[in-house]
């Protein structure tokens, strides 16, 4: 929510990003509290990010969108989706972002990685994407949950 929005601003430091920030809805506790404190809280944590300068998206499973998100709505009000659905057909919805594995593989490094296809060129801004600034994640776990940010390479 706003909390996480302020938590997330506050972090980034006015820093120029390639793409927008996305609050990662996995958290099982969050789940729990339903649909509607969860559209709340996305909106709070849109709107905090928004009024700092970024562009702001939701990213979740195809799963979590279905039960949890209104992504049409969402979408009109100017986030981007990100959508997991580990598969070799397609998310299954429309979305900016389509998060396909997370078992890809590639030369010279021996762990898993998630591999993504960006549809939606449009969300870039700025210089091209740098691998460092397309693998950067901000996951911000809900404030009745508990806080806490974490960045994944």
């Amino acid at each position: 929510g706003k909390a996480e929005g302020e938590f997330a601003v506050k972090t980034l430091a006015g820093r120029k990003l390639t793409l927008p920030v996305y609050l990662d809805i996995e958290d099982e506790y969050m789940l729990s509290t339903g649909k509607a404190a969860i559209m709340a809280a996305v909106r709070a944590f849109g709107a905090v990010l928004k009024a700092a300068g970024y562009k702001v998206g939701v990213y979740a499973s195809r799963s979590r969108f279905g039960a949890y998100i209104d992504a049409d709505a969402l979408r009109k009000e100017g986030y981007s989706i990100w959508c997991a659905a580990y598969n070799n057909t397609g998310a299954g919805m429309d979305c900016d972002i389509w998060q396909h594995t997370d078992k890809g593989k590639l030369d010279g490094y021996s762990s898993n990685l998630d591999f993504h296809i960006l549809y939606n060129t449009s969300l870039l801004t700025g210089s091209a994407p740098q691998i460092a600034d397309l693998s950067l994640i901000l996951s911000i776990r809900p404030a009745f949950s508990r806080s806490s940010a974490t960045c994944r390479r």
